[in-house]
């Protein structure tokens, strides 16, 4: 009697804890709205179905999927791919591409001068000299013959740059030569091929501006066709740059009213 008594208690217990108790039956569990159906776990907004998980907008079809990833500013917007570093001034920038020069200008309105592989595409007096990269191949100055001239001092790009490496299509600054003395009111800079600096021939690129003070090369390079006509006016800004598409060999193919815009850069 007293173990039938004990099962009986026992099985009482059972339906008591599994069967008619809040755990099982109660809003937070089976039936209830904060467990399995409730807005919490599987039907709620915060689980499943909600807005916080998988179909909400922080989640799979939220901003860091749909929109910051996928089509905003990391893979798509416009500070990454298709904004600063791409198509900025950095890479591929307006100022690195199109090409300063045209590539095949013989019988353009240059009357059949070509142009060399590097040229000046800018000059700052007293902070730097700009240099374009007309050729397929990087162009390291350490191992080159070229020379800048102000008459009448030289300075060797090897010397001056040693370290520089003016990229294929690309741009490098060189610092100024201390012994040159060209200022905003007038200037006038060689870029030679090489130290035969009487050569005609050797001119691979010549610029003059304002009053020039030198006045010493401009009838060679004028024969030699590396120059045509008068120099640019002064340089109201401190910078002389060469016009893009442009083969530089006059004085309306320079700017003179903007500020230096030193690049080094690779399209």
């Amino acid at each position: 009697m007293r173990t039938l008594n004990l099962l009986t208690l026992s099985l009482l217990l059972l339906v008591g804890c599994d069967d008619a108790t809040p755990t099982d039956a109660g809003a937070d569990t089976d039936a209830g709205g904060a467990a399995d159906a409730g807005p919490g776990a599987d039907a709620g907004p915060g689980a499943d179905a909600g807005p916080g998980a998988d179909a909400g907008p922080g989640d799979d079809a939220g901003p860091i999927d749909a929109a910051v990833a996928d089509a905003g500013d990391t893979d798509a917007g416009p500070g990454a791919d298709a904004g600063g570093a791409d198509a900025g001034g950095t890479d591929a920038g307006p100022a690195c591409a199109p090409d300063l020069m045209p590539l095949d200008d013989g019988a353009g309105a240059g009357g059949g001068v070509g142009l060399p592989d590097l040229v000046m595409s800018e000059i700052a007096p007293g902070l730097f000299i700009e240099l374009f990269n007309r050729t397929a191949d990087d162009i390291e100055l350490a191992l080159t013959t070229f020379q800048l001239c102000s008459p009448v001092d030289y300075e060797a790009l090897a010397t001056l740059a040693p370290t520089t490496i003016v990229p294929a299509g690309g741009y490098a600054t060189v610092p100024w030569p201390s012994a040159f003395t060209d200022m905003d009111a007038g200037g006038e800079v060689i870029l030679y091929r090489d130290a035969a600096f009487a050569s005609g021939g050797s001119i691979l690129d010549f610029v003059c501006w304002g009053t020039n003070p030198h006045e010493e090369r401009r009838t060679l390079a004028v024969t030699s066709g590396k120059w045509r006509a008068t120099c640019a006016d002064p340089l109201t800004m401190g910078s002389i740059s060469r016009l893009p598409m442009t083969q530089g060999l006059r004085s309306t193919e320079y700017d003179v009213t903007s500020a230096p815009s030193p690049m080094n850069c690779t399209p």
